[in-house]
């Protein structure tokens, strides 16, 4: 298999230019002029030329990868299987390079491809076989895109991939020859040059922080970076201040971004330990708020909650992460800063999305999903989103377990140009109030993301009693009279949706006259749902929540109908035991 690596690809360069393809959007002349353009910059003249000179002839240090990793992977990816961001694909003799020119990839595997994040599983091997192919792979990337390209170039991937090479570097240079080190240096120095240049130029604040924090793991490991690393320090903790929130959510509202900003700064930190350099206390202060706010997000089976971007991912990734990081305390119940609420009872936990969310480029993967809730009851997830998976359609509201007037979603997105997919400011305000007394919880929450085309208030409260076995919500529509700017259109009836979407794995039943519903769990017990003010009905759905994986579902849907601007549908969620009690 090494030997088969070592062969040189024939891949043409005009592949190499079209990275918009991979990333699902149209390729276009200008597309292709820009990054043709680009690319001769990076390769003659003198910005490539600064990024060439004096490579380094070894490293000051390198810190270790905290994340172990698994031996059975790097099996697979001995053999060609290379299972990235969930999908699996074969490439037997050959580099995954060579799908990514391909159709058959997603743009999420092409990112963690490009990353080199799996060279961890090649290091737990620690066998001087996957030394060597380790090597090889990364002589036929350097080869191929080792000049520039729009998408492995990318400030946030760049830095994944230097910090992935850094950790690894005693396990890569071990055995090899001077040509392999000559090489690995000068590009990795190449990279790191670019880098400096680029961390701020990411849209996203989460791939600004990704971009610094490289910054400063690169300038701590390469000679003569001391200064830039330095400098990157201070910019990623100015970034911390701006993106971290008071209750140790990211501006983004995403679990994902936040569990991915938490493993960055952890990495941080112990490289910043293995210098010798002081942690900021600003740093350290944030990963202990981090930590609890990542614990609000996690279900009864230890996996992440899914709003705004997120996928479930590992209860063991998260519990390495968690205990890296040093975080204390229990999971938050309220952030009120990110806008989410957390009600737990028993075994019985409950989610909500409670915040608006942000506008711009920080909006680009945020959900339409106000006012909706997940829930699960011990290890089984029982209501929940959709996920993210199917563009701007699983963003919509009507992905989400909330109401839905007229199948319009709550937020509304950009659909052209190149601020495509952001949201565009609905809704503006949020309101969400908690009460708790002898272990009851109760929300009432508001939002005013309809009022601009319906003229109408969405009004949400949840209840769950101490024992976790009784959940009560009632959605209000009122007119938004008195809401500045907003112009109340209470003429004619509009159709609402209350849905409850299913996890892939219960089972839901209609009774024989339609008023009730029961979920299933795969346990055998259940949940009963009874409603008033409208019409219960079981259809499908669709469920992404995990990576790379669509599964088939079911959601309870009341329908009802909004009358002279105001409805009422009102829902109770009942534990049905094994043995008929409740």
């Amino acid at each position: 298999m090494g030997a088969l690596f070592v062969m040189r690809t024939t891949l043409v360069a005009s592949k190499i230019l079209d990275a918009s393809r991979m990333m699902g959007a149209p390729v276009s002349l200008q597309h292709r002029l820009r990054n043709a353009i680009y690319l001769r910059l990076m390769t003659a003249g003198p910005y490539a030329w600064r990024l060439s000179r004096q490579a380094p002839t070894g490293l000051v240090f390198a810190p270790h990868d905290p994340w172990p990793g698994d031996v059975e992977i790097a099996n697979n990816l001995f053999r060609g299987i290379y299972s990235f961001a969930g999908e699996e694909h074969e490439a037997v003799g050959q580099p995954p390079w060579s799908l990514i020119e391909t159709d058959s990839v997603g743009a999420d595997w092409t990112i963690e491809a490009f990353s080199f994040s799996w060279l961890r599983h090649f290091n737990a091997s620690q066998s001087a076989t996957a030394a060597r192919n380790a090597r090889a792979l990364i002589d036929t990337w350097i080869e191929l895109y080792g000049n520039w390209h729009p998408l492995a170039w990318r400030p946030d991937i760049l830095a994944r991939r230097l910090i992935a090479w850094l950790v690894h570097s005693a396990f890569l240079l071990d055995g090899a020859g001077p040509e392999f080190r000559e090489r690995w240096l000068a590009s990795l120095s190449r990279q790191f040059r670019h880098l400096v240049r680029k961390a701020g130029s990411s849209t996203s604040g989460e791939e600004r922080l990704h971009a610094l924090s490289g910054v400063v793991i690169g300038g701590l490991c390469l000679p003569g970076g001391g200064v830039r690393a330095g400098v990157a320090l201070k910019k990623l903790v100015r970034e911390i201040e701006h993106q971290i929130l008071a209750d140790g959510g990211h501006v983004s509202r995403s679990p994902a971004s936040l569990f991915n900003v938490l493993n960055d700064l952890i990495m941080v930190r112990v490289a910043l330990k293995v210098a010798n350099r002081e942690t900021p206390f600003l740093l350290q202060n944030t990963l202990d708020r981090m930590g609890p706010m990542l614990g609000l997000f996690r279900h009864g089976d230890g996996r992440l909650a899914l709003f705004n971007g997120a996928h479930e991912a590992t209860a063991a990734g998260i519990d390495m992460s968690l205990e890296l990081a040093g975080a204390q305390g229990a999971a938050r119940e309220n952030a009120p800063n990110s806008g989410f609420q957390r009600l737990s009872a028993d075994s019985t936990v409950i989610i909500a999305d409670t915040g608006a969310p942000p506008t711009g480029a920080l909006s680009r993967n945020v959900h339409a999903g106000t006012l909706g809730f997940e829930m699960s009851v011990g290890v089984f997830r029982m209501i929940v989103n959709c996920g993210s998976g199917a563009g701007i359609a699983s963003r919509a509201t009507a992905a989400h377990s909330t109401l839905v007037m007229d199948d319009t979603s709550s937020s509304l997105f950009k659909r052209r140009g190149r601020h495509r997919g952001e949201i565009t400011g609905n809704p503006l305000n949020v309101t969400a109030s908690r009460e708790e007394a002898n272990g009851s919880v109760w929300l009432d929450l508001e939002h005013d993301g309809y009022a601009g085309k319906f003229g109408i208030l969405h009004r949400r409260r949840l209840y769950l009693d101490t024992k976790g076995g009784d959940l009560r919500g009632e959605d209000l529509i009122t007119m938004a009279t008195g809401v500045k700017g907003r112009t109340p259109n209470p003429s004619g009836n509009v159709p609402l949706a209350v849905r409850f979407h299913l996890h892939p794995d219960v089972s839901a039943s209609l009774s024989q006259d339609g008023t009730t519903a029961v979920v299933r769990l795969p346990d055998g017990d259940g949940w009963q749902l009874r409603a008033s003010g409208g019409a219960l009905s079981l259809t499908e759905s669709i469920y992404f929540g995990e990576r790379g994986r669509v599964r088939r579902s079911e959601q309870i849907v009341i329908t009802g109908t909004v009358e002279f601007g105001e409805a009422t549908i009102k829902w109770a969620l009942r534990r049905v035991r094994n043995n008929g009690g409740s």
